[in-house]
């Protein structure tokens, strides 16, 4: 990873750049370039925010006795399931 500032990237156009600095919350990764954020922060704030609106994530990702492949119906409201199966028809 090649340290670059955000002024130097924003000149050369990158999307992102690396400071070899943690954030305020500790992660040493990649930054927007257009509004500085941390990569590390977003991947976490997505993936707290895919275990809120799933509750069921945790409880089928741990489930390792499963005898199928992976399905997103196994988190799905049955509410959701009924609305695409009525659009799939």
């Amino acid at each position: 990873m090649e340290i670059i500032s955000r002024q130097e990237a924003k000149l050369l156009g990158l999307d992102t750049y690396f400071t070899g600095k943690p954030c305020k919350y500790g992660h040493v990764d990649y930054r927007h370039t257009e509004k500085g954020g941390c990569l590390g922060c977003e991947d976490e704030h997505t993936h707290l925010s895919f275990q809120i609106h799933h509750p069921r994530f945790n409880e089928v990702m741990t489930d390792l006795t499963l005898d199928r492949p992976f399905d997103l119906s196994d988190i799905m409201s049955p509410k959701i399931q009924s609305m695409l199966e009525e659009m799939a028809a």
